[in-house]
């Protein structure tokens, strides 16, 4: 069994077609964190309970795009509603606790204003946590994308309120991009992509202790100028 993983899959390349022709080969995608709203509801409700937007939003928001994550959390919540049969926003927040997401989104501020005390600490969080550095580094990469993503839909001028669907993204995630896109110019963004792949690289194929690494990482990023 061969298994092969790409952030984006760039279907009119000859590779892929190439791959897709093979018998027995299947495309295994993540679905698409807009969609995940509806299908948790939807689970919600084979259970029984009543689920507004909000609360599924909340819950997506917090987890991510990851069903079977979403399938745990979500039996946690409807445990803790009991007879009320019904979950709110609230409800959520009180069962699901900060996620990677939301911290990254933090550490994405923190680097965003230069804050190197902050970013540290809250890097530092997550190591305490068990967080180990490649998967911190991937999430830093991760938001750092969607920031120049976003960025280059803005360039071509299309509307704020149409770039999660143009996307396919979380509208949350889209929210939060947008808030960074002004912060970061085309050529901080190439630099912080360099110093991303220098530490990845470090993080797999160097005996580099991975803490130092990451902390190198974060005073990299936090000195980036215009």
């Amino acid at each position: 069994c061969l298994v092969i993983t790409a952030d984006k899959v760039d279907r009119k390349r000859k590779v892929y077609k190439a791959l897709t022709k093979i018998k027995g080969a299947v495309a295994c995608e993540a679905p698409k964190e807009n969609v995940l709203v509806t299908w948790i509801r939807d689970k919600a409700k084979d259970q029984g309970y009543a689920m507004n937007t909000n609360a599924a939003r909340a819950l997506v928001n917090r987890v991510g795009a990851h069903p079977g994550v979403l399938v745990q959390e979500l039996n946690k919540t409807l445990i803790y509603v009991g007879k009320n049969k019904k979950v709110s926003e609230k409800d959520v927040q009180e069962v699901v606790g900060e996620t990677r997401l939301e911290t990254i989104f933090s550490l994405t501020d923190a680097l965003k204003n230069k804050n190197p005390h902050k970013a540290l600490q809250l890097l530092n969080n997550q190591l305490d946590h068990g967080e180990e550095p490649i998967k911190i580094m991937g999430m830093i990469a991760w938001q750092f994308r969607v920031i120049w993503e976003v960025k280059n839909y803005q360039q071509r001028n299309i509307p704020s309120n149409q770039i999660a669907k143009a996307m396919g993204a979380n509208p949350f995630v889209v929210e939060k991009a947008l808030q960074h896109t002004k912060n970061f110019s085309n050529q901080q963004l190439r630099r912080a992509y360099l110093q991303l792949t220098q530490a990845d690289r470090s993080l797999k194929s160097t005996s580099q202790d991975p803490v130092f690494v990451m902390q190198t990482l974060i005073l990299g990023l936090t000195a980036t100028r215009h």
